[in-house]
């Protein structure tokens, strides 16, 4: 799941990028994490590993792979992002606007891992 950025963000503005924040001086990364889903998408991380940092100038992102959640379907809170869209990883590696060009070898190799993890079922 992506979420798309407002147009008028200083940022990535109309660019898909994952959801979080700035860390707050006293936060450890995975603290950042629930708080930003809390106040994005109104949801708290249940099952969060980290998966990557990445630095891009002076700013480093911490990237969480999320598989569990509580508080229901992802949704659209305050004025960071216009739009969540849930896309396969071809779909995301494909898309034109992603806020950060190493996000696409990112989702490759999630793509690469799953693909390893959970072998095709067998036809019929």
């Amino acid at each position: 799941m992506l979420g798309l950025r407002s147009p008028a963000k200083k940022t990535y503005a109309n660019c898909w990028d994952v959801p979080g924040g700035h860390r707050k001086e006293d936060e450890t990364a995975l603290a950042t994490l629930v708080r930003e889903l809390r106040e994005e998408l109104g949801v708290t991380p249940i099952d969060a590993n980290p998966l990557v940092d990445v630095i891009d100038g002076c700013i480093v992102h911490h990237l969480f792979l999320v598989t569990r959640w509580s508080g229901g379907e992802p949704r659209v809170l305050g004025e960071e992002h216009v739009r969540l869209t849930w896309f396969s990883y071809r779909e995301a590696i494909a898309l034109p606007n992603l806020a950060l060009g190493i996000y696409r070898d990112i989702f490759a190799q999630l793509a690469a891992y799953c693909m390893e993890i959970t072998p095709p079922a067998p036809a019929p």
